[in-house]
């Protein structure tokens, strides 16, 4: 999970350190489903992130990815993602709570 980016060079900025070598981490997508309908595409991914060397299994992030096509090709308009929910009987954090 990462802050939210604006404008292109700030996205490809951090697509940049993503996946610089000195980052070093393991990106597992799996498209859990998807739809097309003429020119958008929305896929529904789960993505397990775990840095290299790592033997701690990291719970799995979910995402949702817009895509629109043109004449160049296809491209990302909306990346969403969010962490997994709570494992059954725990119950989240609640903000400002004690």
């Amino acid at each position: 999970m990462h802050p939210m980016h604006h404008g292109r060079e700030a996205i490809h900025e951090l697509w940049r350190k993503m996946f610089d070598q000195q980052f070093k981490i393991d990106i597992t997508v799996t498209h859990l489903q998807w739809i097309e309908q003429g020119d958008v595409a929305i896929h529904l991914l789960e993505e397990l992130v775990i840095p290299i060397g790592s033997t701690q299994r990291q719970p799995p992030i979910y995402a949702s990815n817009v895509y629109h096509r043109d004449e160049t090709g296809w491209h990302l308009l909306l990346h969403l993602n969010s962490p997994a929910p709570p494992p059954a009987g725990v119950l989240p954090p609640i903000p400002g709570g004690s």
